[in-house]
Parts: structure tokens; sequence; C-alpha cells
């Protein structure tokens, strides 16, 4: 009985000295799949502002080209 208890109280000291490493090692994991979502989330970011940006410059044209339009007419009126 005594070396079964020998053992017991071995195995529960192996148990407490892995512990914290274990625990780290989940941790990593979960900071790596964080950054990977992270990654994700910031090119999703860039992709939607990008698409953004290109609609304004397209919608900013539209508008430059009717604006001279108008002001082609007006003055073609004038003379």
């Amino acid at each position: 009985m005594r070396t079964q208890r020998l053992t017991e109280i071995y195995d529960d000291n192996l148990m407490k000295i892995d512990a914290p490493f274990d625990y780290q090692i989940r941790l990593l994991g979960e900071e790596e799949d964080d950054i990977l979502e992270a990654r994700a989330n910031a090119v999703r970011d860039s992709n939607d502002a990008y698409d953004d940006l290109e609609w304004r410059l397209d919608s900013l044209s539209s508008d430059i080209i009717e604006d001279q339009q108008i002001e082609q007419e007006r003055i073609l009126q004038a003379i």
C-alpha cells in the first residue's frame, strides 16, 4: 500500500509540475487562433475599404462629368 500511495503522490506531483506548462501551451494555441481571426478581419476590412474607395471615386468622377456637361450646356445656351 505504501508503494501504491507513493506512486499516487509521485503522479500527482508530476501533474502539478506539468499543469502550468499545459496551460501555457493551451493559451498559445488560443493566441494563434486569435491572430488568425484578426488577420482575416483585417483583410476583410481592407477589401471593404478599397471597394468603398473605388465606389466613391467612380461617384466623384460621374458627378464631375455631369457638372461639366451642365456647364457646357449653359455656355452653349448663353452663346
